[in-house]
This record gives C-alpha cells, sequence and structure tokens, in this order.
C-alpha cells in the first residue's frame, strides 16, 4: 500500500507541473462534437492535443486510443485549474464565456468493468530545455481482467519495436522516436500484439488494492516560460483547423490565416491567474498588455470584422481589412470592461504601447496603403473608452514613452532609412516644441535603421535620447548600435553618435544622477567595460549593462547574468568590484565555451583583478613563458599554464598539452599573490579552433580584419590589402593534433615542424589553395599557421563577403584583398 501511495503522489505532482498557459478545455459547441475536450496550444506552434471518447489525438493525426471501451463509459474533466479562463470570440456578447476553469486531466470512467483511465498532459525537464508527454493513467480495482487492455497507436505509419525503456515507433508521421513507455506499482510492462496494438503485462498485482499504470508518450507539446519582470503577456495561439483522420472531423471555418489573441496575467510564482482568449473569425494577435488604473490595457491588431467589441465603443467598426484593437481588463479577474477599433486606415500594425500615472494608453505604429507606408499616434483612456486623440504621421512611429508631464514623446522612422525623427504631443495631441530629424550617420544606401530596436527616453531638462539599431543592406554588413540626443524646445540634435555595444537594446532608463543606462542582449564578446566593471567580457548567458553620461560616455559598463540581473535597481557603482574569476574564451575567436583542447590558447575572464595596462610575458632563457605573471599563477588540472598576458579581468594561458580528453571536468585555479580565487570548471575536447584577429576597428563596419600577412611581409588590413593570387598567412589557435605535439609554453622551431598531410582543409573560399597548415614559426606553440593562395580572379570594384575557414577553424573577421578597380571583402 505504502508504493501505490508514494506513486499516487507521483502522478498528481506530474500532473501539477504543467508549463503551458491552458489546460483541458470542454467542448460546448465551440468545436465538432467527435471532439469532447482540447488543451490549445500556448503559443504559435499549432501543438494542441484533443480527446475523442476514446482517444488522445496528436498533431499530425497520430491517435493514442484505449480500444474496445464501454459505448456506455462517461468522460469528465477531473482536477480543476485554479486559473480562470475567459473566451471572448465573435461580437455577440451571449456567446462569451467567462470564469470557466480548464481541467488538468479527463477522467473516462469505466472503460471496461474494475478499469478506468485519465488523460493527462505534462512537460517533462530536460536540463535547460522540457520535452512534452501525454499520459494515461489506467487504475485497475482487484479481480478486473488486465489482460482485456489495448492501446492502439494509430496513423503513425510505422511498425514498433522493444527499444530501450519501452515500445520505439521510428519514422513514420513524426520524426525522431515515438517511445511508449510504462510505470506501475506491478512489474508490468508492454507487449507488441500487432503493428498498431500493444498490450499490458504484469504480475504482483493486489488482490486488495487498485493497481496504477501509467503509460506516458511524447505530445509535443509546447513549454511556456512565464515572463520575467513583466506580469502580462500578449500574444496570439492558432485554434484548431484540423482534427485529422479521427471520423474525417472538419476544422471551423476559417477565412486566410485564423489566429485568436491571447492574454494572461501571472503570479509572482509565474503560475498564470487567468487567461483570456480574444478573437473572430480571422487573423488576431495582442501585441502589449500593461497595467492601466486597476486594470489591463491591450493592443494588437485584428482582421476580424467581427472582433468582440463593446457596446460603448467608440470605433465599433474596422477602419480597414486590418486595423488595431484596444482591450481595457478587470485586473483580477480577466473579464472585459472596454473595446474598441482603433479605426487605422490600411494594414495596420502595432509598434509601441505605453501607459502614463493617470492609466491613458499611448499607442503608435504604421500602416500600409496601395501607394505609402505612414504612422500613427494616439491615446485612448480605458476606463472611459475614449481617445483623446488620434493623428496620422508621415513615417510609422517605432517608439513611444510617456514624461512626468503625460507628454508623449515618439520617434518616427521613414521606411527604410537610416534617418529618423523625434517630436512630443501633449494630452490633447498639441505639439510640444519641435520635430527634430536625427540625419544618418551612414551612408543611406548602405543601411537602414531596424524600426523594432529603436528606444526613446526623455532626459533631465527636457532633452530626449534614442538608441536606435542600424543594419546595412548587404550581406556582410554587420549591425551598428548608436545614440542620439535631441532638444525640441532648441529645436537642434545635440549629439549622434556610435557607442560602443554591438547587441539589442532591450530596456532603457535614468538614472537618480540623470545619466541613461541600457542593456543590450547578444552583445559582442570584447565591449568596452570601465575599470569598475566585475565581468569585463561575455561569458555565457551574458547580457551588457551600460551607463552614459550626458556626453553619452561610458559612467560604468559591464556584462552582467542574463537571469537574475536587477536593471531597475542598478545604477552608479557604489563600490569597486570584488576579485571574480566568471568563465574562459578560446582567445583567437574570442568565443566564450566551457571547453578548450589541448595547446589552446585561452583567456580567464572575470573581474576586480589584474593590472588597467596590459602585460605581456616572454619566453625566458629556457625558451618558454612563464608559470607566473605579475603576482598571477594559473593552474588547470593541477597543471601550471605559461600565462602569455595578464590584464584587467583577463588572463591569457596556453592549456597544458598533458592534458587529456575526459569525460569529466577538472578545475582552472587563479592565485593572486598566493591568495585563490574562486574556480571554474574546464573540459578538454579533440579540437576547437578559431582565427585570429588584429582587433583593428577602424574599418567602417566594425569587423577587424584577419590576423594576416601579405605575401611582401606587411599585415593585411583594409588599407594594405593583398594582391589577388598571392599569398597570405593567417594564424589560429586550438587545432590541437599538431604533430610531433609540441612543448607546453615554449615556441615552435625554425625550420617548422612538417605540416599537416592534408590540404585540403581549405572551406569556402573558391579558388583558393592551402600550401602549409601547421606550426607557426618561431611563434608559441598554442599557434597554427596556414599559407593560403588567393584566387587570382577578375578585377572588380564590387566588395563582396566569402566565407573561409580552415579545418575547424572558424572566424567572422575579414581578410582585405585589393585589385586595380577596388577592394575584395573577403570574410
Amino acid at each position: 500500500m505504502r508504493l501505490l501511495l508514494l506513486f499516487a503522489v507521483f502522478l498528481s505532482t506530474a500532473l501539477s507541473q504543467s508549463a503551458s498557459l491552458f489546460e483541458f478545455e470542454p467542448n460546448l459547441g465551440q468545436y465538432p462534437a467527435n471532439v469532447r475536450f482540447l488543451r490549445r496550444a500556448s503559443g504559435t506552434t499549432g501543438s494542441q492535443v484533443y480527446l475523442t471518447r476514446d482517444a488522445m489525438v496528436l498533431r499530425n493525426g497520430v491517435r493514442l486510443q484505449i480500444a474496445d471501451v464501454d459505448p456506455a463509459a462517461a468522460m469528465e474533466g477531473v482536477s480543476p485549474s485554479s486559473t480562470i479562463y475567459n473566451y471572448y470570440v465573435g461580437n455577440n456578447p451571449a456567446n462569451w464565456r467567462t470564469n470557466i476553469r480548464l481541467s488538468t486531466g479527463i477522467r473516462l470512467a469505466n472503460i471496461y468493468p474494475g478499469a478506468s483511465a485519465v488523460f493527462t498532459n505534462t512537460i517533462q525537464a530536460i536540463g535547460l530545455s522540457s520535452l512534452g508527454r501525454g499520459a494515461i493513467a489506467l487504475t485497475l480495482q482487484p479481480g478486473a481482467d488486465l489482460s482485456r487492455f489495448r492501446l492502439r497507436v494509430l496513423n503513425i505509419d510505422t511498425v514498433p519495436f522493444e527499444g530501450p525503456g519501452g515500445i520505439w515507433f521510428s519514422g513514420g508521421r513524426i520524426p525522431g522516436v515515438f517511445t511508449v513507455t510504462v510505470q506501475s506499482t506491478a512489474a508490468a510492462s508492454l507487449k507488441i500484439e500487432s503493428s498498431d496494438t500493444l498490450s499490458l503485462q504484469a504480475t504482483g498485482l493486489s488482490p486488495t488494492a487498485p493497481t496504477e499504470f501509467v503509460i506516458t508518450f511524447p505530445n509535443y507539446a509546447d513549454n511556456f516560460n512565464p515572463p520575467v519582470g513583466n506580469p502580462y503577456i500578449a500574444s496570439l495561439a492558432y485554434p484548431p483547423r484540423d482534427f485529422g483522420t479521427d471520423g474525417s472531423v472538419a476544422g471551423p471555418a476559417c477565412e486566410y490565416m485564423c489566429s485568436d489573441a491571447i492574454v494572461a496575467r501571472f503570479d509572482g510564482t509565474g503560475k498564470p491567474v487567468w487567461v483570456d482568449v480574444i478573437g473572430g473569425e480571422r487573423e488576431d494577435e495582442a501585441t502589449a498588455a500593461i497595467a492601466s488604473t486597476n486594470g489591463v490595457a491591450v493592443s494588437g491588431t485584428t482582421a476580424s470584422r467581427d472582433f468582440p467589441i463593446t457596446a460603448n465603443a467608440p470605433r465599433p467598426a474596422p477602419g480597414s481589412t486590418k486595423d488595431i484593437f484596444l482591450g481595457f481588463f478587470d485586473r483580477d479577474s480577466g473579464q472585459l470592461r472596454n473595446s474598441t477599433y482603433g479605426g487605422i486606415e490600411g494594414t495596420a500594425w502595432v509598434q509601441q504601447v505605453v501607459a502614463d500615472s493617470g492609466g491613458d494608453l499611448g499607442v503608435g505604429g504604421g500602416f500600409t496603403t496601395v501607394d505609402a507606408t505612414r504612422g500613427y499616434l494616439l491615446r485612448w483612456r480605458p476606463s472611459e473608452n475614449r481617445f483623446l486623440f488620434s493623428q496620422r504621421l508621415d513615417a510609422p512611429v517605432a517608439a513611444a514613452i510617456f514624461d512626468a508631464g503625460s507628454n508623449l514623446h515618439y520617434a518616427a522612422v521613414p521606411y527604410p532609412s537610416p534617418a529618423f525623427t523625434v517630436g512630443a504631443v501633449d494630452v490633447a495631441g498639441r505639439p510640444q516644441g519641435s520635430v527634430i530629424t536625427v540625419p544618418s550617420l551612414v551612408d543611406p544606401n548602405e543601411f537602414t535603421i531596424n524600426i523594432g530596436e529603436i528606444l526613446i527616453q526623455p532626459a533631465v531638462g527636457g532633452d530626449v535620447w534614442t538608441v536606435y539599431r542600424l543594419f546595412g543592406k548587404a550581406a556582410s554588413s554587420r549591425a551598428l548600435t548608436a545614440v542620439a540626443k535631441t532638444s525640441s524646445s532648441r529645436g537642434q540634435v545635440i549629439l549622434n553618435r556610435r557607442i560602443v555595444n554591438d547587441g539589442i537594446v532591450t530596456q532603457l532608463a535614468l538614472t537618480p544622477a540623470g545619466n541613461l543606462k541600457l542593456l543590450a542582449r547578444s552583445p559582442a564578446w570584447t565591449e568596452v567595460t570601465t575599470a569598475d566593471a566585475p565581468l569585463v567580457a561575455a561569458c555565457p548567458d551574458t547580457n551588457y549593462f551600460v551607463i552614459l553620461s550626458a556626453a553619452s560616455q561610458p559612467v560604468y559598463a559591464t556584462y552582467v547574468p542574463r537571469e537574475g540581473f536587477d536593471f531597475g535597481a542598478t545604477n552608479e557603482p557604489q563600490s569597486p568590484a570584488p576579485a571574480r574569476l566568471n568563465c574562459f574564451a578560446n582567445t583567437a575567436g574570442r568565443l566564450p565555451s566551457p571547453a578548450a583542447a589541448a595547446g589552446q590558447l585561452i583567456t580567464l575572464t572575470g573581474g576586480g583583478f589584474g593590472p588597467p595596462v596590459p602585460i605581456y610575458t616572454a619566453p625566458g632563457a629556457d625558451g618558454k613563458y612563464p608559470l607566473t605573471a605579475e603576482g598571477f599563477q594559473v593552474r588547470i588540472g593541477g597543471l601550471d599554464a605559461p600565462i602569455i598576458a595578464v590584464a584587467r579581468g583577463l588572463i591569457a594561458v596556453q592549456v597544458p598539452y598533458e592534458i587529456r580528453a575526459t569525460p569529466d571536468p577538472v578545475s582552472i585555479e587563479v592565485f593572486d599573490n598566493g591568495i585563490a580565487l574562486n574556480t571554474i570548471p574546464f573540459h578538454t575536447i579533440t579540437s576547437q579552433a578559431y582565427l585570429f584577429d588584429t582587433g583593428d576597428r577602424n574599418n567602417s563596419l566594425n569587423i577587424p580584419a584577419l590576423a594576416a600577412v601579405n605575401q611582401d611581409g606587411t599585415v593585411n588590413s583594409k588599407t594594405n590589402p593583398a594582391a589577388p593570387g598571392s599569398i597570405v598567412s593567417i594564424f589560429g589557435s586550438g587545432l590541437g593534433f599538431l604533430s610531433p605535439v609540441p612543448t607546453t609554453g615554449g615556441l615552435h622551431p625554425i625550420p617548422p615542424a612538417g605540416p599537416l598531410s592534408d590540404t585540403r582543409l581549405l572551406r569556402a573560399c573558391l579558388g583558393c589553395e592551402i600550401l602549409y597548415l601547421g606550426s607557426a614559426p618561431a611563434l608559441s606553440t598554442a599557434v597554427f599557421q596556414a599559407n593560403i593562395r588567393l584566387a587570382a580572379g577578375p578585377s572588380s570594384a564590387e566588395v563582396r563577403a566569402v566565407g573561409i575557414g580552415i579545418a575547424v577553424a572558424e572566424s567572422p573577421r575579414s581578410l582585405f584583398v585589393g585589385s586595380p578597380t577596388g577592394v575584395v571583402f573577403v570574410k
């Protein structure tokens, strides 16, 4: 009995850990009659599952059916969810359904005498990812006949076989392996009866107590990650349009693409308090949800002519074939209080939604007509369902924000363009100061602003900051991030310049001192950091945080953890960073990594240690790099590592060749004048090669050149390109298979050791040829060299990108090749 109770606890715990927005929804007439319950997808994957009277049907029509179920067996929801669900579908309030509780499990009682089943869905965590699982929990009463139970796996188009852990279906309708397993308080297993039928075998059934069997299988359920910081989400979900082959049940009629807007509120633990489904007969999507006067204001787009609009709507009919909508919902119950169309012409979209302290909503975006793309800006009072103004602009609004005086500032971007305008309006829509055009920093023929990556922030004294990202139109171009400061009262651009950050700015705010702070995800690996930075270079799962002065100079800049960093609470630092080691990176490619090859150059990364001016070591009288430098000593797996350089928060070392690849990690230890810093794990791998770059960021695309030497012995650069057909030498680290094995910390001999036998390792450089690949003469034994003869090629002024790689070595850097009529750009 104790085993049974433990198993029941396991089952109930699994049932409560679903990571989806939705549970099982009863069919009350909204779906075809054969569908009894449906679990919607909580995203755009369309991976909903539904239940018929005896089966769970997955995507692609794969069906898990309990065979020979008693026709009188009743299906009912069990374990109602605490989440409130509201369904506002169509413009007839009589069809709206509120305060619904969905079920986490569906019970099918008395499938045959003494047996019942419960259908459930769970999310199984696997490291940082998750796997959706369906389950059928079979309960067998004492004396019931287990041999009657059959599970049919239909529409999978493959033959089952016994595999590790259960019955496998490999291939067929769903890629990968579809595995059906069983767990039980008894000794149980699944047996293949035919190509589509499984039976249950068990021994040790209790003669006095029920026996539980839990049959699990992939259901491809989407995993929803609760929002971080914002308690609301706005999204969409696709309703089912096809109910597969089960009785040839057709999906609901839908013009073009169908989707419903989804809005949800979460508590502090990440659990949904309520979920609203809002939509009509066509495509609907919620773009943003934001707190407003004890409620939640929502905006999005709708192509439905029957969108749920309340009776007091100022715009009861859409202004175009794809208008915007505005909705106001009760904070506690999620019930709809007010809604309206926006009345926007053309095909509209929502780009920015903000709320002021009084609860008004500012919405900006754009719309397209047959002859133009323009913008709009409106102010809506949700509690009264009233527009205070709705204006049309010459360009789409990319960003908007309220200031302390409730003026609405905006940035509008003509598309496509690398320039933009900044303006402000008061509560009635009257202009405040001048509309200012911020000119392009770059050639408008080469770059354009990404309208989705621009943020605006009022500054001290009435000025306005705008941070924006420029994208190159050419395939070889890199993105540039810039900041502008404007004054509407003076009608001028105060500054407009590139900032160091190369990532995507996601948050913008002022510090108490009036400086501008920003957070960027996906930054470059080596952005500028200040002396007090606790992390001076990127590690896995880090963002980039910087505070800029009124003149846009960095006051504080550091890398920060992606999870757990409090942007709102972090301002000007008050104390120096403690000495700490965070991670290591491949010195050549600068990519943070948990593993490296024997002999490779790596850079230990952290903060609070090291000299402000880099110190580069040199081989001593014994021909080896030192094992100590500036008071630092490094051990990897207990072996002393030669130190190549020491800088602020960085130590470059060579991984000892004596380290061998093992499945278990070893430790990297750093000692500062005998005092141990924290340790970090290190994994060895056979090879992980990257190419060095020069670190030169003076070329127009902000792409450092490869560390390459032209045939005449000069360093390759954009202003000193190699000639077509000439030989260039490039350098890298991490090949890991040079032979003979070099000496750790030493130098390659002159003449060098023989080249690798296979010189056909040049990739993606069409017409190029490897002449040598091996040790780099007179350089550190961590460095390899490749001599490449470039393709001759015709002369051309065109700038083109050509990928280049040596063996497994990659680099995003540039090799420049000159020609009489221009420069060929080899990437």
